[in-house]
Order: structure tokens, then C-alpha cells, then sequence
């Protein structure tokens, strides 16, 4: 990420002091700044999605009756035996920490000058665009998985027969649509 950084300041001290591509190079770092944060946010609700996955595990009983599949409005679809189930879902988040922070790392691997130096205006890689959409389609997944496991407890117990608020699991999808489709416009955009 620091090389990328430092490729994208030299890239705008080559321009000349009125082009109006000077922009574009803080432009593109603030962009490599957005991505990281969002890799360090979506790392952190996961984490910590995590530890309380673990928390709850231990209150459920043995032989709970674990929902494991949701229908569009919340409600349990299926369930399965034991309380060893529920650990898909602190498992699931704990994928969802890691995972942005493989995609950081593997890209970073790549040569400084591979941006699309081709012209001023493409500074901005669409490794980062990419890197923002994952690391907050990551967060989404954190928040609902930590939803979930908040309200399994209370779905064993026969409490509630299903999700609340009952509309999370669509506006879920609804966000990681607009999550793939604002990445897709500005990918568009830049190229």
C-alpha cells in the first residue's frame, strides 16, 4: 500500500503544476485510504462478532435445536440438532475478518507502476474500488451474522419463531445489491 501511495505522488509531481489532472493522484490516495479503513472496520465488527458468537455458544444447550437457514422475512426455514451448528456463524464471521485483509495482501504484491498509468485520470486502481466494495459487503455480513447469533438464543428458547425485526434479511440483500452495483457504476466511471 505504501508503494502504491508513493507511485501515485510521483505520478502527480510529473504533472505539470496547471494540469487539471493534479486532482486525480489525491484523488486515488484518498481512495487507497478508504479501502484500508474499511479493511481495518470490517477486520474489527468481525473479530468482535466473533468473540460474541463464542459468548453465546456457551449459554446455548447441548441439545438446542439450532436454526441454520432463513427465509426472505426472517423466518426460520430449518433447523438442526445440537448446539455444534451455531458455530457457523461466529466461523462465517471470523471468514469475514480475514478475508478483506487476504485480498489487501495479495494485491499489495503487485508491481507499482501495474495502475492504469495509461492516462492521468485512471490513478484511481480498481483494486481499490474493489477492495472497498469487499471490505463493506464484509461488514454487512458481520452485522447480520452478529444479528443472528443475538437472536438465536431466544429462537432455541421458542421465545420468537424467527428473526426481528422481521425485514433484515431483505434489506440485506437490498445492501449488498447496492453494494456490487455502486461498485460496478464507479468501476464504469473510471474506466
Amino acid at each position: 500500500m505504501i508503494l502504491r501511495l508513493q507511485h501515485c505522488a510521483e505520478a502527480a509531481q510529473t504533472l505539470p503544476q496547471n494540469s487539471p489532472h493534479k486532482n486525480f493522484s489525491f484523488v486515488a490516495m484518498e481512495a487507497q485510504k478508504a479501502a484500508f479503513v474499511l479493511t481495518a472496520v470490517c477486520a474489527g465488527v468481525n473479530i468482535l462478532c466473533f468473540i460474541r458468537g463464542l459468548c453465546i455458544f456457551k449459554t446455548l444447550e447441548k441439545d438446542a435445536m439450532v436454526p441454520i437457514h432463513f427465509g426472505f422475512l426472517g423466518k426460520v426455514n430449518r433447523r438442526a440438532s445440537g448446539r455444534g451448528w451455531f458455530l457457523i456463524y461466529p466461523t462465517l464471521s471470523l471468514l469475514m475478518a480475514v478475508l478483506p485483509i487476504i485480498r489487501a495482501f495479495i494485491w499489495s504484491k503487485k508491481a507499482p507502476n501495474s495502475t492504469s498509468s495509461s492516462s492521468p485520470e485512471l490513478l484511481i486502481d480498481l483494486t481499490d474500488i474493489i477492495g472497498m466494495a469487499i471490505g463493506l459487503s464484509c461488514i454487512l455480513a458481520g452485522a447480520l451474522f452478529w444479528l443472528i447469533m443475538e437472536e438465536v438464543p431466544r429462537i432455541v428458547k421458542e421465545e420468537q419463531d424467527g428473526l426481528r425485526p422481521r425485514f433484515i434479511i431483505l434489506c440485506y440483500i437490498i445492501a449488498q445489491l447496492g453494494t456490487v452495483a455502486s461498485a460496478a457504476i464507479a468501476i464504469k466511471l473510471t474506466i
